[in-house]
């Protein structure tokens, strides 16, 4: 017990609780490749390796959260920090409902503890450690720590993908291929890298590098290396074959030329010039990868499936079926949701939003609004104080509310909750 205590005593002060939740914060938003890609590239058995991570994660998490609780007692929390609690207050009782009770099945490659140990050890506890100990992290210093994070994943994807395909071939984008596999092998190798991350990942990290060239001063040295960057980005955006990186890359590139305008207080005129340019020069693009050349590569075919499918009216991507599934088992149970899945492949429906109101209903979806509610009041407070590293930070959080349109899980995808706590708690200052 007196070890213990003295363990909390050294732990209690503001610096060392800033310094550990940045840490713990960066992992669970950006370590994953980390994580699976160390197993992956040595083939060692993940299982192990998954849970250790996991576990060390939510025991620093939870030591953090009860020295904060503890130190600060009395203080009132924010109305968007109370509303991501009481969510998830919610959305844990469906889930365990759901699984331990009705005996859902969750997916064919996932098991119980595979979803309680990501809802609870990665997306509630990241979501809580935020709530908490935000305010004793140096934002200027968690940009920093993000950057690196996100550079040293994406490297480590782009090496495991090098060695298990002997090499980077032009072949490799015109197929979406995971590292590793979702199903346990002889091996006992199981949960491996998904593409999507290398979408995920290399457009926050080309949307973060246009910021910091638009908004920061750097030497030309310093120029080149983030141009190289940018580029070894887009890359990997493009070997993901995913097309929702694609749309939300030029989405937010333009409101980053909004915020270079409002910024600097340049006229609205040259904010307008600026897209039209944007959009020009994306227009010649468009023309050239809709070519017969370039018409293999597996993110532009996805596009072509897409439009195909519009034009004909045709379902051809199964994520429409699981969005018209989600939608329809809110409208059988619209006031508190129906389950935590869809009944059209019991997989979550890869949307967000339409997961809320899906496992939660009405009342879950009103608790929802109100957390993106208060993103947009805090974003506004940043664009008033003209905080650029607030407004950085805005970055990411943007992507991944617009990426949920398009995929994520509500359990399932650690960053979204642990982003979203930090920058509704962060100080603006």
């Amino acid at each position: 017990m007196n070890q213990t205590y003295g363990i909390y005593k050294k732990l209690n002060n503001p610096k060392l609780i800033g310094a550990i939740s940045l840490f713990v914060i960066a992992f669970i938003a950006f370590g994953y490749p980390i994580q699976v890609g160390i197993p992956a590239y040595f083939q060692l058995p993940s299982r192990v390796w998954n849970v250790s991570f996991r576990a060390f994660t939510f025991f620093i998490g939870v030591y953090l959260i009860l020295i904060v609780v503890f130190r600060e007692s009395s203080k009132r929390l924010k109305v968007g920090s109370m509303a991501i609690i009481i969510f998830w207050i919610f959305y844990l009782i469906r889930l365990v409902y759901d699984v331990i009770i009705l005996d859902i099945k969750c997916g064919p490659c996932l098991n119980v503890s595979n979803v309680f140990s990501f809802a609870i050890g990665q997306c509630f506890i990241g979501a809580l450690v935020g709530v908490f100990t935000a305010k004793y992290i140096n934002l200027k210093k968690a940009i920093g720590l993000f950057s690196h994070i996100l550079l040293i994943s994406l490297i480590i994807i782009f090496i495991v993908v090098y060695k298990e395909n002997g090499g980077i071939t032009i072949d490799l984008l015109f197929e979406r291929k995971n590292i590793g596999s979702d199903i346990e092998d002889e091996f006992g190798r199981t949960s491996m890298l998904n593409v999507s991350y290398f979408g995920i990942y290399g457009t926050i990290t080309a949307l973060l590098i246009i910021f910091k060239l638009f908004h920061f001063k750097y030497t030309i040295p310093m120029k080149i290396w983030n141009i190289i960057i940018l580029i070894f980005s887009i890359f990997m955006t493009f070997l993901s074959g995913s097309r929702s990186p694609i749309l939300i890359f030029i989405i937010i590139l333009i409101y980053i030329f909004y915020l270079y305008i409002k910024n600097n207080k340049l006229k609205l005129s040259t904010y307008l010039i600026f897209s039209s340019i944007f959009i020009f020069i994306f227009s010649l693009i468009y023309l050239v990868v809709s070519s017969n050349i370039l018409d293999e590569f597996s993110t532009i075919q996805r596009f072509i499936n897409l439009t195909e499918a519009s034009k004909h009216g045709k379902v051809i991507d199964p994520r429409e079926m699981e969005w018209a599934s989600a939608w329809n088992q809110f409208l059988s149970s619209p006031i508190i949701g129906d389950q935590i899945v869809t009944t059209y492949d019991y997989f979550y429906p890869h949307n967000i939003y339409l997961e809320v109101i899906m496992s939660l209903g009405i009342l879950g979806g009103i608790v929802f609004i109100i957390i993106l509610y208060h993103i947009y009041r805090k974003q506004r407070s940043f664009i008033h104080t003209r905080n650029l590293y607030g407004q950085f930070l805005f970055v990411i959080v943007l992507y991944v509310l617009m990426d949920g349109i398009f995929g994520q899980s509500l359990w399932g995808s650690p960053y979204n909750w642990v982003m979203i706590s930090f920058f509704l708690n962060i100080k603006n200052e």
